[in-house]
């Protein structure tokens, strides 16, 4: 059974950031304040790794940063695992929680990076 649809939960939290993320990379991209942000790129990872957990190391993340910012928007596609991709379940202390649905993630997984996604 999968979980209903419930205003203002964490799906749409997830809804939201992400249209922040594509605000700010507009307002980044469209203001040409690339190049200054680029600048101050050393201080603002120092800024940010104290309040965040990433794999990434600071190279990699301008290298990453210089790459993506080329990405038509129209060629980024996102979604969220909301409650069309979990299930119900109900623990065995009696606790509810979603679980995902593997076969509506396989949906998911090709809706966003397409059919071959997995090779």
């Amino acid at each position: 059974m999968r979980a209903p649809a419930t205003p203002l939960n964490d799906f749409d939290r997830a809804r939201r950031q992400q249209q922040v993320i594509y605000a700010l990379r507009d307002k980044v991209l469209n203001a040409g304040i690339w190049p200054q942000l680029l600048a101050q790129a050393p201080a603002i990872w120092q800024e940010l790794e104290s309040k965040m957990k990433t794999g990434l190391d600071f190279l990699t993340a301008v290298q990453l940063a210089l790459y993506l910012k080329d990405i038509p928007r129209e060629n980024i596609k996102t979604d969220v695992v909301d409650a069309r991709y979990t299930m119900n379940y109900t623990t065995p202390r009696g606790e509810m929680v979603l679980i995902p649905d593997q076969a509506g993630l396989g949906e998911l997984m090709l809706a966003v990076f397409g059919p071959d996604y997995s090779k």
